[in-house]
């Protein structure tokens, strides 16, 4: 369960941007207000922008508190927030990775790494970075609500995640579509299996350490970010902190019940950062890049979704990323490949439709150009 909290989200509070380089002074003015009003309408407590220009300039703007009273703070450019599903594109850069450097094969069935597991011989990796695995998402099992919030402090294995998947699949695997969280768990253990490292290891030196993102952390057994915000929820017009009184974010067992399906930590400025590197082609090969970004009609390629800049088809430009969600933490990321732009939005408040304040943001940066 987590702590119920009687104090207000201050309804003005003062906003800070950080950045200089090509950003237009009235645009930053306009996506300063523009987040400032995105935070009161969804009555988050804190909110934190980043957007990189094509000209490597991030630019940040931060609103509101990353923890409320009593003891309450201010987000700052440097806050982290859980990434949540955002996770999956540092997993599928490391599979990725492996796949460039011959030690991995996309065709490879599940069973040549994982031979126990059930229909292992029928899934091939593809299917697990694509969605259509067939197995049933973790995150669905009934007793997962009780099992994971009914418990903070609880450390998951990946033993006692498997065993929250049911049967049978969803489908055969290769047939279908179906968003699993449970794919990407498996991912990781194939990376254990393939490197003797961890996956929160593999992403720290393959991807983290060598591009400087010093304020990201996968939350496992490596440390975490101790300015991190904290994760609300307001049922019955009351605020409720996932907090454990740890460092884990939202708490120790929703983040490692997550695991490789969502349990990063980050600041939307390394966010930006990540997502230039990985689509602008510095982190994979080329063609392992053409083939995250090739999407099936779901809008999804291999751990990488895509999104619009806006609804209207007459003038959308293709987005690529991934959105994140985790109890209390909401996350967008997004590279604009026709212009070089990325951004990333965080709340600290969950379920709240950011997607289409991304749009509100973008028009904003692109009006004019």
């Amino acid at each position: 369960m987590g702590v119920v909290l009687t104090a207000a989200v201050v309804a003005t509070p003062a906003v800070a941007a950080r950045g200089s380089g090509s950003m237009d002074p009235g645009k930053a003015a306009a996506l300063d207000a523009a987040v400032a009003q995105a935070r009161q309408h969804f009555n988050a407590p804190g909110m934190s922008l980043a957007i990189r220009l094509a000209d490597g300039t991030v630019w940040t703007s931060v609103v509101g508190r990353a923890e409320l009273p009593p003891d309450q703070w201010d987000v700052a450019a440097d806050t982290a927030f859980s990434a949540g599903s955002i996770t999956k594109t540092f997993v599928a850069a490391v599979v990725m990775q492996l796949v460039d450097e011959g030690k991995l094969s996309l065709n490879d069935p599940l069973s040549r790494w994982l031979p126990g597991y059930p229909n292992a011989a029928r899934i091939r990796i593809v299917n697990l970075l694509s969605h259509t695995s067939g197995v049933r998402d973790y995150f669905t099992n009934p007793s997962y609500e009780s099992l994971v919030f009914g418990r903070p402090t609880h450390h998951w294995t990946t033993k006692e995640i498997l065993g929250l998947v049911q049967r049978p699949l969803y489908f055969k695997p290769g047939t279908g579509y179906h968003y699993s969280n449970t794919d990407f768990v498996l991912l990781a253990m194939v990376v254990k299996q393939v490197t003797g490292k961890s996956i929160g290891r593999q992403i720290r030196t393959r991807l983290l350490q060598p591009l400087g993102l010093d304020h990201s952390a996968f939350q496992d057994v490596e440390p975490v970010q101790l300015n991190s915000a904290h994760a609300y929820l307001r049922p019955n017009h009351q605020w409720v902190d996932w907090s454990d009184g740890t460092a884990y974010r939202p708490n120790t067992s929703a983040a490692t019940v997550a695991w490789a399906a969502g349990a990063m930590l980050s600041t939307p400025a390394d966010l930006v950062l990540w997502a230039h590197a990985l689509f602008a082609g510095t982190v994979v090969s080329s063609a392992s890049l053409a083939q995250m970004v090739t999407f099936n009609r779901h809008d999804y390629g291999l751990g990488i979704e895509r999104f619009f800049t806006t609804n209207d088809p007459a003038t959308q430009e293709v987005m690529w990323g991934h959105s994140g969600s985790l109890r209390g933490f909401e996350a967008q990321m997004w590279y604009v490949p026709s212009r070089d732009v990325t951004i990333t939005l965080m709340s600290n408040r969950g379920d709240q439709a950011l997607r289409p304040i991304v749009q509100q943001l973008l028009a904003i940066l692109f009006d004019g150009s």
